[in-house]
């Protein structure tokens, strides 16, 4: 694995549906609407939306401009690190897409040791950061990363 170079984990998200102020659509969500929308949500009704936040292991890294962020929480996903990063490719021997609905962590570590390789700038790194998740009354589950953006999660 290669070590990463001072990148700052930004986020990724995608909307969330846990009041009717927020779209369905894919979309980043800032951290704090997502938390206001889950409080305001139990203000309405309690226990209505559920959230807990702990440390958890997370791989991050760059291939250029476009960086990528992958929880360590069983899901084996990756999402664009941040909303520049949505549809970026590694261009790799196969390049992959970073999509807001997660791409598989095989196919970005690979592209990016393949990238790394080739004389290119790409590096990641596994560091522990706090992580939020929760889900709404309507099924929606979500994730957010380090304080940052939010993504909806299977």
């Amino acid at each position: 694995m290669f070590q990463h170079f001072g990148f700052r984990v930004a986020a990724f998200a995608v909307t969330l549906a846990l009041s009717p102020a927020v779209s369905t659509s894919y979309a980043y969500s800032p951290y704090a609407d997502v938390v206001k929308a889950c409080d305001n949500d139990n203000q309405r009704k309690a226990g209505t939306c559920k959230k807990a936040e702990k440390p958890a292991g997370v791989l991050h890294g760059c291939a250029g401009s476009v960086c990528f962020v992958c929880p360590a929480d069983g899901r084996r996903q990756c999402y664009p690190a941040n909303s520049s990063s949505v549809g970026g490719i590694l261009h790799a021997n196969m390049d992959v897409k970073l999509v807001a609905t997660g791409v598989n962590i095989e196919a970005v570590v690979k592209a990016c040791d393949y990238i790394h390789e080739h004389k290119q700038p790409c590096s990641y790194s596994t560091d522990t950061l706090p992580v939020l998740e929760g889900s709404a009354a309507s099924g929606t589950r979500f994730q957010c990363v380090n304080k940052q953006e939010c993504h909806a999660v299977r």
